[in-house]
């Protein structure tokens, strides 16, 4: 398994890295999808990065990829590579197809037309996936105008969300030397802090903040910053984490 999700995170990077469509303002569609109005070079996600504010060497550090508009692209890499359907599908990466009327197809990828961000265990391996629809960019073929903002993967024998914190790998070194960790709640919200030099970040990525995770961090430091998003929801939780970082022992402190 975590072969298969090595190979996936390599794949999604080879396919940000070749996704290339028409010049500004094409009217034509290519690979399933139309270049955005907005766009101002050939590769839309790369353009939506960079305008989000991230650079070449963030990308590449974080293995940011693309899942492309395609029901079986990966699927059929993994294939290629000697990989069993039924064990690509317990790293949750493909669906059994009971939903979708895709002739002859058993399985279908989980994540299409979505800028891809791996997730890694404390020790930097990969173990899932959080997407985030491309479809405001790239119209898509394969996923509805409702589909989710972002999907994680499904809980599997390497990924437990409750335990996981996105960057974790990256920053559990400066969390001892600061004495501190900064908590956000999605990968964007760590990407640029620590591209701009605060590397003792980590994500709860889009789940609740848990007892599991604070337990992990209880043992790199006792001091705590949330940073969560100011909305209702970030407000909530925000206050939760709180209560629950508090009853732990933690020093907090909010952004």
């Amino acid at each position: 398994l975590y072969e298969i999700c090595e190979l996936a995170a390599e794949f999604f990077t080879q396919q940000l890295s070749n996704l290339n469509l028409p010049a500004r303002n094409a009217s034509h569609s290519v690979a399933g999808g139309q270049i955005h109005p907005n766009t101002t070079n050939n590769n839309p996600i790369i353009d939506y990065l960079y305008k989000r504010g991230l650079k070449d060497n963030s990308i590449e550090e974080w293995r940011l990829g693309y899942a492309l508009d395609s029901w079986q692209s990966l699927l059929n890499f993994l294939k290629t590579k000697g990989f069993k359907e039924i064990d690509i599908e317990k790293s949750g990466l493909i669906i059994q197809n009971t939903k979708y009327k895709i002739q002859d197809t058993r399985y279908y990828d989980r994540f299409r037309n979505r800028l891809m961000f791996p997730i890694f265990d404390i020790n930097g391996r990969v173990i899932a996936f959080s997407g985030r629809i491309m479809s405001d960019i790239i119209s898509s073929k394969t996923e509805k105008v409702d589909s989710g903002k972002y999907i994680n993967s499904p809980e599997t024998i390497l990924y437990s969300k409750s335990r996981v914190l996105y960057g974790l790998d990256h920053a559990k070194a400066e969390i001892r030397k600061n004495n501190r960790v900064v908590l956000v709640e999605g990968q964007m919200d760590l990407l640029l802090p620590f591209q701009d030099g605060v590397k003792n970040i980590v994500a709860t990525s889009g789940t609740a903040l848990t007892e599991e995770q604070l337990l992990i961090l209880k043992r790199l430091t006792d001091n705590l910053t949330l940073a969560f998003d100011m909305d209702e929801a970030g407000f909530r939780a925000t206050k939760r984490g709180i209560d629950l970082a508090t009853e732990m022992s933690f020093n907090v402190s909010v952004i």
